[in-house]
């Protein structure tokens, strides 16, 4: 069924107006038959992809920013921990018998530092330093102070985030024996920015941080020291957007933590020591790790390895290197690792 009506008459052709099944315009030349005249064709395109949410967007910083610095804390603390220790021993080769039984005066340090994350959907960075220094209150207590500078990179689930984290670290050690103890505390501001479909954003995080850790030296037949240990590390950071597509989102806090035991065997040769160790590790954070692809992997129980050396260069200056693999059985792995200069006076 169509329906024409006639919109008028130019010369010998008729215009006539028809509706069937659709719209065309018919011109029909008394002359001869009518023609079809059909109107631009306008192709019907896909509707453009939609970024995500700033909800989303801002979850997805605060997820990637605690998820790095959970790492960075427990490195930090670590190596204010060595460094404390390695100030109270009096040769480089540190065993119970050591330490704390001589005054030894200002211990000078600086530590490169580094690690990598790589799971499904989830690749981290971070590199930087730490320079520090602790002084003997007694010849059991040590109380230190370090700074410490990360640059650092993320990508999970389409989120790629960079910035920079700088800390201060108060930090102290106290030996009794084959029995130590160390603990710090942990203050930190971050500027960070983020680039998703849905745009970039910026914001800046502040941290607060402790870590404990403990250790008890036993001496085997074989010459070699045996340290069973344990170490906790917990912090808070607060992400407030501050520009792009994160300006007034607001703040938000996620808290994060780790949980270690495990033990290291050391073994001294002429210029040091040589260890290897075994630990299980708990990450945990109180974000929502199921939000963002690649987060979901990044906490729970895991295994990790580690080995290092300590040598003496000079009576007054020594080296230290050290690497670990954690992760082991998960499918996010993470790789550490540290090169330390060490000078007493």
């Amino acid at each position: 069924m169509s329906r024409t009506i006639f919109s008028g008459i130019t010369g010998a052709t008729i215009l006539v107006a028809t509706t069937m099944l659709g719209n065309a315009a018919w011109a029909c030349d008394i002359s001869s038959s009518c023609e079809p005249i059909f109107p631009p064709f306008e192709p019907i395109l896909p509707p453009l992809p939609v970024g995500p949410a700033a909800a989303t967007q801002f979850t997805a910083l605060s997820q990637g920013t605690a998820a790095v610095t959970r790492g960075v804390v427990a490195q930090a603390g670590g190596v204010a921990a060595t460094q404390a220790q390695s100030g109270l021993s009096l040769e480089t080769n540190t065993t119970a018998s050591t330490r704390g039984t001589k005054s030894k005066g200002v211990n000078t340090w600086i530590e490169f530092t580094g690690f990598a994350v790589n799971g499904n959907d989830l690749r981290q960075t971070a590199t930087g330093f730490q320079l520090g220094g602790d002084v003997h209150v007694t010849p059991n207590l040590a109380l230190g102070l370090s700074i410490g500078h990360d640059q650092i990179n993320s990508d999970a689930g389409g989120f790629d985030l960079s910035g920079d984290l700088t800390f201060l670290q108060p930090y102290a050690a106290y030996v009794s024996g084959p029995m130590r103890t160390e603990a710090s505390l942990i203050y930190g501001r971050g500027d960070f920015e983020q680039v998703s479909l849905g745009g970039t954003g910026q914001a800046d995080t502040t941290l607060i941080a402790a870590t404990l850790s403990g250790a008890y030296d036993m001496a085997l037949s074989t010459g070699q020291t045996l340290s069973p240990m344990a170490s906790l590390s917990y912090g808070e950071e607060e992400s407030e957007g501050t520009g792009g597509t994160l300006a007034g989102a607001g703040k938000d806090t996620t808290s994060f933590g780790r949980a270690s035991v495990g033990a290291r065997l050391s073994t001294a040769f002429d210029a040091g020591t040589a260890f290897v160790g075994l630990h299980a590790d708990y990450d945990y954070s109180n974000g929502d790790t199921d939000l963002v692809a690649g987060f979901d992997d990044d906490t729970g129980f895991a295994g990790r390895i580690e080995l290092g050396v300590n040598a003496a260069i000079t009576q007054r200056l020594s080296l230290r290197t050290s690497m670990s693999v954690g992760g082991l059985g998960t499918g996010t792995k993470d790789v550490a690792a540290g090169l330390t200069l060490n000078m007493k006076f």
